[in-house]
C-alpha cells in the first residue's frame, strides 16, 4: 500500500490562530462520526471478489469517472464486494449476520471525492463505520440494494490486530484491542446518550467529562462547549486542576469555543512555558517555517485539519 501524502496548511504564529487550528483538528469526535453513518459493526472479512460490470449506454456519460475497459472492451465499472461476517451490530439493522461492502473503482477519480480507496484483507477483524450506497449515486444501478460502503473517512477495518513493519523493515503485529474496545464503549455510550431527556442531558455530559475513556471524555467536553449552557465555562475552569494534560487541552479548546478567549490564550501560553512552544506544537506535528537566525517565526505549518481528523 502506498504512502499517503497529507496536505499542509499555514498557521499564523499567534495564540488565537493556533487555538482556532487545534479546535478544527479535534472536532472529529466519536459522536460526530456516528451521526454521519448508517451502521457500525464489529466483524471480520469472510471473502471478497471483484468484477467488471458492463454499463448501459444511457449511463456511460455520468459514470465516466468510474469507467474501465475490462469487460470485453465495453465501458464497465470495476466493483469489489467485501463480505463481512458480523459479530456485533452496534448500530444498524440488527439481525443480519452478513453484509456486503462495495467499492467502485477508481474512487479517487470521482469528482470532489478526495478520499482514499478502502483496503480490506482476508485476516481483517475489527470495527467498521458504514454508509449506505447513496440512492442517487451514478453506479447505484450496478450494486445490490442492501450494500454498504466504508464511511468516507475510513480506509478499511479498524483492526484489533494490525500488521506493521519496524524501523528495520521487519513485520510485526501490533495489538490494538484496548484502543478498539475503548472506541466500542464510546459508541455504546453515545448511542445510549441520545435517549437522554433534554433536561438530564447536560448533567450526563458533565459526569462523563471525568470518564477514563478518552473517547467519551473528549466527546463530552466538545458537546458541552457547543451547547453553551450557562455555567459551563466555570465548570471547565474548575475541572482544569483535576485533569491530565490531554483533558486540559480539550477543556482549553472548550473554553475557546465558549468565547472565554483570554482564559484559553493564557492556558496555551502555560503549556508553551512548561515545555517550550515549538516542542509542544511538535506533538501536534506543527512546525515553524524556516527563518534566518535571529528572525521571528511569523508562520507555522501543520497537517490540513480537513485531512487529519481526530478528537
Amino acid at each position: 500500500m502506498g504512502t499517503r501524502i497529507i496536505s499542509k496548511t499555514l498557521i499564523p504564529n499567534n495564540a488565537e490562530a493556533i487555538l482556532d487550528y487545534l479546535t478544527r483538528r479535534t472536532d472529529e469526535t466519536v459522536g460526530k462520526q456516528i451521526e454521519r453513518v448508517d451502521a457500525i459493526v464489529v466483524g471480520r472479512v469472510e471473502k471478497y471478489e471483484s468484477q467488471s460490470i458492463p454499463v448501459r449506454t444511457e449511463h456511460v456519460q455520468q459514470l465516466k469517472p468510474w469507467l474501465s475497459g475490462d469487460a470485453g472492451g465495453l465501458p464497465a465499472v470495476f466493483v469489489q464486494t467485501t463480505t463481512i461476517k458480523v459479530e456485533t451490530w452496534l448500530m444498524g439493522p440488527v439481525g443480519r449476520d452478513q453484509l456486503d461492502i462495495i467499492t467502485v473503482y477508481p474512487v479517487t477519480a470521482a469528482p470532489g471525492s478526495g478520499k482514499s480507496v478502502p483496503v480490506f484483507h482476508s485476516d481483517d477483524r475489527g470495527l467498521l463505520y458504514l454508509q449506505k450506497v447513496p440512492p442517487d449515486a451514478p453506479y447505484t444501478p450496478y450494486v445490490p440494494d442492501s450494500s454498504y460502503q466504508a464511511a468516507e473517512w475510513e480506509t478499511g477495518i479498524r483492526n484489533f490486530l494490525v500488521s506493521d513493519y519496524d524501523e528495520n523493515g521487519h513485520p510485526f503485529t501490533k495489538n490494538e484491542t484496548v484502543k478498539i474496545e475503548e472506541e466500542i464503549s464510546a459508541i455504546k455510550w453515545y448511542i445510549a446518550l441520545k435517549t437522554e431527556k433534554p433536561e438530564t442531558l447536560q448533567e450526563a455530559l458533565l459526569q462523563s467529562v471525568a470518564n477514563p475513556n478518552s473517547r467519551i471524555s473528549r466527546q463530552a467536553v466538545r458537546a458541552l462547549a457547543y451547547r453553551k449552557e450557562p455555567g459551563t465555562a466555570a465548570i471547565f475552569k474548575q475541572r482544569l486542576t483535576t485533569m491530565n494534560q490531554d483533558m486540559q487541552v480539550r477543556l482549553m479548546l472548550g473554553l475557546w469555543i465558549l468565547r472565554e478567549r483570554d482564559t484559553a490564550v493564557d492556558l496555551l501560553h502555560e503549556f508553551f512555558q512548561k515545555g517550550g512552544q515549538f516542542a509542544w506544537l511538535a506533538g501536534w506535528d506543527i512546525q515553524p517555517t524556516i527563518v534566518e537566525n535571529g528572525q521571528v517565526v511569523e508562520t507555522l505549518y501543520g497537517p490540513d485539519p480537513g485531512e487529519v481528523k481526530g478528537d
